[in-house]
């Protein structure tokens, strides 16, 4: 496989139908308990509970809209997205995880590294906890599977 000009092996966006799917449940679910908590039909403690927890959603589902402008990319030197942010580089990947119960994203895989990384977490795109990376949830299953198993191809594994 060939890089293009800027030196990108493979490239994922987000798929638009979940994007809407991920955003419109967010939102709805947010607006839903901030109405409720409004309402003045529970009691005061309730209310800001849901308050909150309405607040929290619609600034979740903010935080996906966000994401969905992203994307993973595949280099030469390392698993990125568009911002810049590196995911994991080749040389400290040791295993891609990729099973049915696998500790991974939806339509996704995860990554063994050879040493902890910072946390880190772009909702519906990826997440980095210790030694695993995770890649999926808004993105296309098929195009994930294609990277998932590029990457065990080149690192070696069956």
């Amino acid at each position: 496989m060939s890089p293009d000009e800027n030196g990108v092996l493979m490239r994922i966006e987000p798929s638009a139908g979940r994007v809407f799917a991920a955003v419109l449940v967010y939102f709805a679910l947010g607006g839903l308990l901030v109405l409720v908590a409004l309402s003045g039909t529970i009691g005061t403690g309730a209310a800001i509970a849901l308050f909150l927890l309405g607040c929290l959603a619609l600034f979740n589902g903010e935080r996906f809209r966000r994401s969905s402008k992203r994307a993973i990319e595949l280099t030469e030197l390392d698993l990125r997205d568009s911002s810049g942010d590196i995911l994991a580089k080749w040389s400290e990947i040791e295993k891609v995880d990729r099973g049915t119960f696998a500790i991974k994203p939806s339509n996704g895989f995860a990554l063994i590294l050879q040493s902890p990384a910072g946390r880190r977490w772009v909702p519906g795109l990826w997440w980095r906890i210790g030694r695993r990376v995770g890649v999926g949830g808004m993105l296309p299953a098929r195009e994930t599977r294609f990277m998932a198993e590029y990457l065990a191809l080149e690192l070696g594994q069956k």
